[in-house]
């Protein structure tokens, strides 16, 4: 080794050491920030598959019927009685002949701003709504 060129190599050494250290807490954090915006997000669920539900139970078959094959028609809009609560909105997209799919969707206007948006895959049967029969719920961007 070369005179003088340990002093370089032990300040590069540190300050890799230094930017690695840095880089893993900020990552640490926004990780644990993002997870908890997550779980409070999924806190909105239950408020958007009871919209969903309720408008489902809600419809009639002449409505259905009345919705051509690939369009959709906005079905309940509402928000919490409280400022801050969530806004929710549930729409109904014709997909087939029988084939409906129901989106509902929560967001809110107060800070941490959450959303969440819910899709049911449903089929028209004689007796009314039924869920797709494989996998009905799905949670979608």
């Amino acid at each position: 080794m070369r005179p003088g060129a340990a002093l370089p190599m032990v300040l590069l050494s540190l300050g890799l050491v230094a930017a690695l250290s840095v880089g893993g807490a900020f990552v640490t954090r926004r990780m644990a920030t993002d997870a908890s915006l997550t779980q409070r997000s999924l806190e909105l669920a239950p408020m958007v598959e009871e919209g969903i539900v309720r408008a489902a139970a809600g419809m009639d078959t002449a409505t259905l019927w009345a919705i051509p094959i690939g369009h959709t028609a906005e079905l309940v809009t509402g928000s919490g009685g409280t400022p801050g609560s969530a806004a929710t909105e549930v729409w109904i997209s014709r997909l087939g002949d029988r084939d409906f799919q129901l989106v509902g969707e929560a967001s809110t206007s107060a800070k941490p701003l959450l959303h969440i948006r819910l899709g049911l895959f449903v089929r028209l049967d004689s007796t009314g709504l039924r869920p797709a029969p494989s996998r009905p719920w799905s949670r979608l961007p």
